[in-house]
């Protein structure tokens, strides 16, 4: 596997995120980019360039381990694709259960009558109707959500596969498509003709059944090639993929036992074999003459090889996907090559955390938009001029007594100047295009108010270092003016404003204890909230507490919340049951984690 987790360097310091540390994370430089979880990705990867940074998943309970490395490379800046593969759910409970239907009987009314149920979904498996069966859960789908999300395209095998995707996560991405050729294919032409061949040398034989039911109508030779085991009752030869050639070189026909992956079909026509596959992987987008035929239904699969023995082997289109491709479909991805503009004021308050500054102003160097003009706010905090020192275009304002993260906003909201304004907390991290993004869309716009979408690392303090335990994207749907009254939508650092916005509605208010909140409501009853499709940072979160329990408390939590409502009044009941259920839920778990992600990293990982 060419797994690479990325290491993690952390450094000691107070943090108002109760434990948070200074966590910088980088993807070690890669001798082949590709990174693969799981033996079928495996495969996939295998067949592209050693250059592309490409991260493939299959089965789908792996994309947890993804999002570790995804994370990585946007923060590093790096480029990727993402890969899941998916297989049709309907097709794969049909492989899954086929080699139980032919062990339960011998007989053949009795087989025919499974089978017959299996195709039209009416069997019950595990308690369950087969046609309400499901072989995906909402949380791994929610993870994969997220992948996608943080990658710049998505590279598929096929149509189908984009397809399968898009209806599986309700998200379309840019996307590349590129079947390659399957390796495990011998190059060898048939001489012989007198057998049919089965060809699963990835698959057991338990899950060649609905394969097997249709191969039983045929009088000729059958030979399964296959990973392991055979079936009961079955007629035909089962062999090991070191026999793949000889039984090869005598096919008639190849029946594909693949449900997902055109590129078995792509590279057996390629050698002039007849090849029949499930029209679940695609194959007929790049071959003519391809007969395809339902995985669940084995009188499907009976007709498509009756066919396919009475016509040419099926032959490559015209125009089919090449490895170019794939790097213009990312480089139409990337952040806008904008350097230099309009003055971004970025206000960053910080207290008594020396070294979280310090990596965070290095962030800023990174930033691949430069007019940038920073303003450090110490909340009567140690000194840090020597810090600020190292950067010259950084500005500090130091305030005599501690203000709390509202008053060092509000007090660097004074020395704000620039044509576009901004905060940023010291211990989060930003990405490189964070602003590069954000000022191309309000300049090619005209817009106000921009966001971006926001990574969610949540963490737990281990002594000398934090712990990732789980990642989640949070403000991936546009800003919606009605929810807000209920509860933020945005995070503020996500936010760029323009100078307009201050001077037309004013700065936070000093009574508000959560003025972010406020001044979200407060713009969005006067102007639109554009979104940027990309995640450009990332929030630290704290398991184990954070400012509002350490610093506010939830009757403090709560009461401030409330004065939000009654500032904000609203004659929607449906508004106004949310603020209620939100309430609730803050005094219910105020002193856990309120934003759940989908799913926890295995106890076992480590970064």
């Amino acid at each position: 596997m060419l797994l690479v987790l990325a290491k993690s360097n952390t450094r000691g310091g107070a943090t108002a995120k109760a434990q948070s540390r200074d966590v910088v994370m980088s993807v070690e430089p890669l001798a082949d980019a590709r990174i693969a979880f799981g033996t079928e990705a495996q495969r996939f990867v295998d067949r592209l360039p050693s250059t592309l940074h490409v991260i493939a998943a299959q089965p789908i309970e792996s994309v947890v381990l993804a999002l570790p490395v995804a994370a990585n490379y946007r923060r590093d800046g790096t480029m990727f694709y993402a890969a899941p593969l998916i297989d049709e759910p309907r097709a794969n409970i049909a492989l899954a259960i086929s080699g139980e239907l032919l062990r339960r009987t011998a007989n053949v009314d009795e087989r025919r009558s499974l089978f017959f149920s299996l195709a039209q979904q009416t069997l019950v498996i595990n308690g369950a109707p087969q046609a309400e069966f499901r072989n995906f859960d909402q949380n791994h789908i929610g993870v994969l959500r997220d992948l996608i999300i943080l990658s710049d395209a998505v590279l598929a095998r096929s149509a189908r596969d984009v397809d399968r995707i898009g209806r599986l996560i309700g998200y379309r991405r840019r996307f590349a498509i590129y079947p390659g050729a399957d390796a495990s294919v011998p190059d060898c032409v048939s001489v012989r003709r007198e057998h049919l061949v089965v060809w699963a040398p990835h698959l057991d034989a338990d899950r060649l059944g609905v394969i097997a039911m249709a191969m039983d109508l045929f009088k000729c030779p059958v030979v399964y090639v296959c990973a392991s085991g055979e079936l009961p009752n079955v007629r035909g030869e089962f062999v090991r993929p070191a026999d793949a050639e000889r039984a090869l070189s005598g096919a008639s026909c190849v029946i594909d036992a693949q449900i997902s992956d055109p590129a078995t079909a792509l590279t057996m026509a390629d050698l002039g074999h007849r090849v029949v596959v499930a029209a679940t992987t695609g194959g007929s987008e790049f071959l003519d003459g391809l007969y395809e035929f339902n995985a669940w239904e084995f009188r499907s699969i009976y007709a498509a090889v009756v066919r396919a023995l009475a016509a040419l082997p099926p032959a490559r289109k015209k125009h089919t996907p090449q490895l170019d491709d794939l790097a213009r479909v990312l480089a139409l991805a990337a952040p806008p090559p904008l350097v230099r503009g309009p003055v971004v004021s970025v206000v960053v308050p910080t207290y008594n955390r020396r070294q979280l500054l310090a990596s965070c102003l290095e962030r800023f160097t990174k930033q691949t938009y430069q007019s940038l003009d920073i303003i450090v706010v110490n909340d009567g905090g140690v000194d840090v001029a020597d810090i600020c020192a190292r950067y010259g275009s950084v500005r500090l304002l130091t305030l005599e007594n501690n203000l709390g993260v509202s008053g060092a906003c509000r007090a660097g909201i004074d020395l704000i100047d620039g044509k576009y304004f901004a905060f940023w907390p010291d211990d989060d991290i930003l990405f490189p295009d964070h602003y590069s993004r954000l000022v191309q869309a309000l300049e090619t716009t005209g817009g106000y108010i921009a966001h971006t979408q926001t990574l969610t690392r949540y963490h737990v303090d281990h002594g000398d270092r934090l712990r990732t335990r789980a990642y989640k994207i949070h403000h991936d749907r546009p800003n919606d003016p009605v929810e807000l009254l209920a509860f933020a939508q945005v995070c503020l650092s996500f936010i760029l404003f323009r100078r307009e916005v201050l001077e037309e509605i004013g700065g936070f208010d000093p009574t508000d204890v959560f003025c972010d909140v406020e001044y979200q409501m407060r713009a969005s009853a006067k102007y639109d909230f554009l979104q940027v499709d990309a995640v450009t940072g990332q929030w630290n979160y704290s398991m184990q507490g954070n400012t509002w329990t350490q610093h506010i408390g939830r009757e403090r939590f709560i009461d401030g919340q409330r004065r939000i409502y009654e500032k904000y009044p609203t004659a929607s009941a449906r508004i106004e049951t949310c603020r209620a259920d939100w309430l609730k839920y803050v005094g219910d778990h105020f002193d856990s984690v309120l934003w759940q992600p989908d799913m926890y990293l295995p106890e076992s990982f480590g970064d």
